[in-house]
């Protein structure tokens, strides 16, 4: 399937739907979290699909600071559990870049930043001390 998904879709966000065959329903939301996290999301969707997975998203985001993963089978096990890693290597990974991050709650968002980020993260919001 390789038409247009659902949602907000940047360069990375596409490349990862071609090379994994991904497509989302419509009314779904497709994807909707930062750049920092496209390997680990890249190695998920690998593992889920070498596990049978058909490669059907309904949303991946970020919520409280961590990687969600909604897609066809979530429920299922192996798929359940190679998402559960995603969402632990996410609590350690910069959403905005992808170096070692740590969660961080300088706002009233939770978000998973490197110190980097988070600094121009406060600075974009007027935070900074």
């Amino acid at each position: 399937m390789d038409e247009k998904m659902n949602g907000f879709w940047e360069p990375w966000q596409e490349e990862l739907r071609k090379k994994h065959s991904l497509f989302c329903p419509k009314g779904w939301y497709g994807f909707s979290c930062g750049p920092g996290w496209k390997d680990l999301i890249d190695r998920a969707f690998a593992k889920m699909k070498a596990a049978g997975w058909s490669g059907v998203i309904h949303q991946v985001k970020e919520k409280f600071g961590t990687l969600r993963m909604y897609v066809e089978g979530d429920g299922e096990v192996p798929i359940s559990e190679i998402i559960a890693e995603a969402v632990v290597e996410s609590t350690k990974t910069c959403e905005g870049c992808g170096a070692p991050g740590v969660p961080r709650n300088s706002t009233y968002w939770m978000h998973t930043h490197c110190d980097k980020c988070e600094e121009e993260y406060l600075a974009r919001n007027g935070l900074l001390k």
